[in-house]
């Protein structure tokens, strides 16, 4: 699909593509170039505060797992490098991937085992 760069730099996503990925008014893309390629992806942002609710509300779960003798998977990094959302955290926003891909790790963290 072509589309055409207008004033001040602006495109316009084809109607079928913003259908299929669920792009609405007011969501955020991370336009990034890699060797004269231009990339557009969707991505979820959130406050600094929130993650930082997200890891505390983790470790409080993690420490009342716990206290009942139930095991958590072996993981090699402290959880704000393992989960993407505390990864990207500086960068200031996540794929939409990487969110899913973290609320799965999330869930899997929290029932003990794999999904």
């Amino acid at each position: 699909m072509l589309t055409q760069v207008r004033a001040k730099s602006q495109i316009t996503i084809p109607g079928a593509i913003v259908n299929r990925l669920g792009i609405q008014e007011g969501d955020q893309l991370d336009v990034t170039e890699k060797d004269g390629v231009i990339q557009l992806v969707p991505v979820a942002v959130y406050p600094k505060s929130y993650i930082e609710q997200l890891q505390a509300e983790i470790a409080q779960l993690k420490g009342l797992q716990k206290n009942t003798n139930q095991t958590i998977p072996n993981q090699p990094a402290p959880t704000h490098k393992r989960i993407g959302a505390g990864r990207d955290l500086y960068r200031g926003s996540i794929t939409l991937e990487d969110f899913d891909r973290d609320n799965e790790q999330i869930a899997e963290m929290l029932m003990g085992g794999d999904l």
